[in-house]
């Protein structure tokens, strides 16, 4: 005989498969592989044989025209089914419920497919779903990413919407999606925070470059791969906290929409822009720190006219700053880390490939003004481009451009880290 346990299993499952018949249209029948039905009109407990089914039960599904069965427990086969009954899909790229937001990516490069298949694989051996999980409060809320594939809500909504025919099932082998849960009521510019912030730190931190995709016709032959390549892959991989708050996800949109692009100058032109973002913050504080500094001093308190001329002067020479050149240098050389950026600097930015370990600070600052000097130049040549357009001899070469695409990456990272880390009040929000 089988019996539930909890009793009120069978009845939450009952409940369930009905609400998936009556209010997304969908036959049980239809997702049945392998987990019993108490709604089929045959259905009687005394024909099976002696069975406990536990929340933690295994069950099997798939969905039409789908040749992958699916194992997940009772109790995800339950959840998914009541949150696709209340969810939404937005733009066939977004699925949110009232807890949980699905959103659909791609993957743009097989070394990063080779990892997630690698982590899928460890999940898969100890019965987990998910991978790359990480967990944060913000304001006292819990918040959980990871990412997933297979049975989900994105695939109940698009079988339900019709969104799918015999060529094209609702669920593909290249499909992949992060996976927010957060409490109810939880704002939704929160959660497109943490989306953009988990982004940026698997791709920064691990090169694993993702970015939100709609459904679309995909050659899974792009993703096969021998055995032996996943060979020599790390069994974890580490998340640092998510970078959230006031003015964050600018920059981190910045940053992402990098790597939706594979013309290298696209990229350089939004990783520059990433720079130009945390500029007006480092010129206000140099700003503030200069005149603080002279108002603090002992004449500040009887001001005569040469005093008043030379903060007038100091005036003018920060005003230098709000030139674009000027506010990418003063940028590079307050966020950035020379020996860091030496490990993938082209040989072309001599100063920087060259340094010395333990260089002096003056030898930090002329190596660092030679990458943004270069930076600079670079960023005109390819978004001021013209028949008359004059070299100034520190563009990069089209044959160096990969190199010094690493270098200007690595930059990018740095200003992100040193902008969250600066104080939400003196961030300079651009519109």
């Amino acid at each position: 005989m089988l019996s539930f346990e909890p009793p009120e299993l069978e009845e939450q499952l009952n409940n369930a498969l009905n609400g998936l018949r009556n209010n997304l249209k969908i036959d049980p029948m239809d997702i049945q592989i392998g987990f019993y039905d108490p709604t089929q009109p045959d259905y009687n407990k005394n024909d099976f044989e002696d069975e406990i089914v536990t929340p933690m039960s295994s069950c099997k599904v798939s969905l039409p025209r789908v040749d992958d069965d699916f194992e997940i427990t009772y109790q995800e086969l339950i959840n998914i089914i009541n949150d696709a009954q209340s969810a939404r899909l937005k733009n066939d790229v977004e699925c949110w419920s009232s807890h949980q937001a699905l959103f659909r990516l791609s993957l743009r490069y097989d070394e990063a497919n080779r990892l997630i298949e690698h982590h899928f694989s460890l999940a898969e051996e100890k019965a987990q779903r998910g991978i790359l999980k990480h967990s944060e409060l913000f304001n006292g809320q819990k918040i959980s990413c990871a990412l997933v594939r297979g049975f989900t809500i994105y695939g109940l909504l698009v079988t339900a919407g019709g969104l799918w025919d015999k060529y094209y099932p609702p669920i593909t082998g290249d499909e992949l999606f992060l996976e927010i849960q957060f409490s109810p009521g939880l704002q939704e510019s929160i959660v497109r925070d943490v989306v953009e912030a988990y982004i940026f730190e698997l791709g920064a931190s691990h090169e694993i470059y993702l970015n939100p995709s709609p459904r679309l016709f995909v050659s899974l032959e792009d993703f096969l791969e021998e055995d032996d390549a996943k060979e020599n892959l790390p069994e974890e991989i580490r998340i640092r906290p998510l970078l959230i708050g006031k003015g964050i996800r600018s920059i981190l949109q910045l940053y992402n929409k990098a790597f939706e692009v594979a013309d290298p100058e696209i990229r350089l032109l939004f990783l520059t822009k990433v720079i130009e973002h945390a500029s007006p913050t480092i010129v206000q504080q140099k700003l503030i720190a200069s005149v603080q500094t002279k108002l603090s001093t002992p004449r500040a308190l009887r001001p005569d006219a040469k005093f008043i001329l030379e903060l007038d002067l100091l005036f003018q020479e920060l005003r230098a700053y709000r030139k674009d050149k000027d506010a990418i240098t003063l940028t590079i050389e307050k966020c950035c880390d020379c020996e860091e950026l030496k490990t993938v600097a082209p040989p072309f930015l001599t100063k920087l490939a060259l340094l010395k370990d333990n260089p002096k600070q003056q030898e930090r600052n002329g190596a660092l003004r030679e990458f943004a000097d270069s930076l600079y130049a670079t960023r005109n040549s390819i978004a001021h481009a013209k028949a008359n357009y004059e070299s100034t001899g520190a563009e990069c070469s089209d044959s160096e451009i990969g190199q010094f695409l690493a270098c200007i990456q690595l930059a990018a990272q740095q200003v992100i880290r040193w902008y969250a880390r600066c104080p939400e009040h003196l961030r300079v929000i651009t519109p």
